[in-house]
């Protein structure tokens, strides 16, 4: 494993320099004492550390990173994101991070591009991504479970088929809705964003809940709703809560 680290520094690094580099390397991604190690010896999650330690050896450049954590447990995970964040901090070069973690993406990426077959989507700052996805497939991978295309218009109400709901949207540019599990709540009187449902299962963490009227279609809602199962409810979701598309993702 010492060599296959080694083989990250600059030829020209004096051998005592390289020794002293390794040293800390192994150090630093926890590798202390598996430096005679050889691959195969090696668990996944060791194997991660060993390539990210030697792709940091030459000091390079540019950094790609794909999926740098991919096989670690849930300690280890942390450990070394932390040190790879103070890293980065320090790295004056750009580097490509990619993900499927949407939270491990909010705490290390400045910001973010979707890559949806095969093609991408604007690059916009990881906060906007999360809190105002503009494509279908961005809210999806920014955890908004719930998700209706727009059929069409209606006296100012845009049709939802998915949810049987006929929602107030003055923009006919729409495509689609969205709303997260979490911002889901028994409706007040008067709202203008509800849902008309059959409580399906519910537990602490998360409801499940049929549309009035709907066969097959579900959607979550936050646990703790204080119905039974089999029960109809009235769940609203605030204004500022939903994302609307103007484009399909």
């Amino acid at each position: 494993m010492r060599q296959n680290i080694t083989c990250g520094l600059l030829r020209h690094t004096p051998k005592r320099e390289r020794r002293e580099a390794v040293d800390q390397l192994l150090e630093r991604f926890c590798l202390t004492g598996l430096d005679r190690h050889l691959p195969a010896q090696l668990s996944g999650g060791q194997q991660q550390r060993v390539a990210l330690a030697r792709c940091l050896a030459g000091k390079p450049r540019l950094l790609l990173l794909d999926e740098p954590f991919a096989a670690l447990d849930a300690h280890l995970r942390w450990q070394l994101e932390q040190e790879l964040l103070t890293t980065l901090a320090d790295f004056p070069g750009p580097v490509l991070y990619v993900t499927h973690d949407r939270e491990e993406a909010r705490r290390v990426c400045h910001r973010v591009c979707i890559i949806h077959h095969g093609a991408t989507q604007p690059t916009v700052t990881a906060a906007q991504w999360y809190h105002h996805p503009e494509t279908m497939i961005a809210a999806q991978l920014a955890g908004y479970e719930n998700i209706s295309l727009v059929q069409g218009f209606e006296n100012g109400y845009a049709q939802l088929p998915a949810w049987n709901a006929l929602w107030p949207c003055e923009n006919r540019e729409v495509t689609g809705v969205a709303f997260r599990a979490q911002d889901v709540r028994p409706a007040n009187p008067g709202e203008d964003f509800i849902l008309p449902c059959r409580i399906v299962r519910t537990t602490e963490q998360e409801s499940i809940v049929a549309p009035l009227g709907q066969t097959g279609a579900l959607i979550r809602a936050r646990g703790g709703l204080s119905c039974a199962e089999g029960e109809w409810v009235r769940l609203g979701i605030s204004k500022d809560k939903l994302v609307w598309f103007q484009r399909e993702g």
